[in-house]
């Protein structure tokens, strides 16, 4: 396994009476951190998004147990990066049902936290990044440190904001799109990659957001079928260097 990637469509839950279910069931399910945050936000759709980013990781990390790869103390350090190649990313689309119908029983994971706050599992040898927008929860799962974010294509005049932020070889390839519905496109596949590359790295799209994600020589973008009406983007360095970080106790 290099990456899997998990998209989890939540639209069924717009019916008052299956989000109450699964509102009902689902913290059963996660880990005792994740269902600590849940209980924290009041709207139950936002409260949904969480629990469904829990079970993705449930879902990840069960698939890798009986192979080579258990739930074990790993203490202060994060699972080693590997200087291997990519291989094609392996892609889960699932149904609240779907995902609800594979876990069953909640496994103990634990979480520490980079200097500046990237989250990454205690107890297990994996990398992980989740993202969320519109009625899709993304979840990412590598044995190197990886990127990813989903965005919900919206309507708005995006040259304003591209023309403030964007490098002025984004600002020119949004400017040759033959037609509006284009550029907004691209906008959001640019800013998907922006806000990927700053978790990749754990320095936020702050350190991302000028920089050409179209000259990112160093980074890996992984491709894979984005639902309609969405953007989203995968990446891992291609050349993954171990290093130790620091951490903080905290939360998801």
């Amino acid at each position: 396994m290099d990456v899997r990637i998990y998209l989890l469509d939540l639209k069924n839950l717009r019916q008052q009476e299956l989000l109450d279910e699964f509102l009902a069931a689902a913290p059963l399910r996660v880990d005792e951190e994740r269902r600590r945050k849940a209980e924290k936000i009041r709207n139950p759709r936002g409260r949904a998004v969480s629990l469904g980013a829990g079970l993705l990781l449930q879902r990840a990390v069960a698939d890798f147990e009986g192979g080579d790869l258990g739930v074990h103390d790993f203490g202060s350090m994060p699972p080693t990066a590997l200087s291997e190649e990519l291989c094609a990313p392996e892609i889960f689309q699932l149904s609240v049902r779907e995902l609800m119908d594979r876990v069953k029983e909640p496994i103990g994971l634990g979480y520490r936290y980079g200097e500046l706050g990237k989250p990454y599992f205690k107890n297990v040898p994996l990398y992980f990044n989740l993202s969320h927008s519109g009625d899709f929860v993304l979840c990412t799962v590598s044995k190197q440190e990886i990127g990813a974010d989903i965005q919900k294509i919206g309507k708005s005049e995006v040259m304003r904001t591209a023309e403030r932020f964007f490098a002025e070889g984004e600002l020119v390839a949004l400017q040759t799109c033959r037609s509006a519905k284009e550029r907004t496109e691209l906008f959001y596949r640019l800013w998907s990659k922006k806000e990927a590359y700053g978790k990749l790295t754990g320095k936020g799209i702050a350190e991302a957001i000028s920089e050409n994600m179209q000259c990112k020589t160093e980074v890996e973008w992984l491709t894979f079928e984005v639902p309609e009406g969405y953007a989203a983007a995968v990446c891992q360095k291609k050349f993954a260097i171990s290093q130790k970080r620091g951490y903080r106790e905290g939360k998801i």
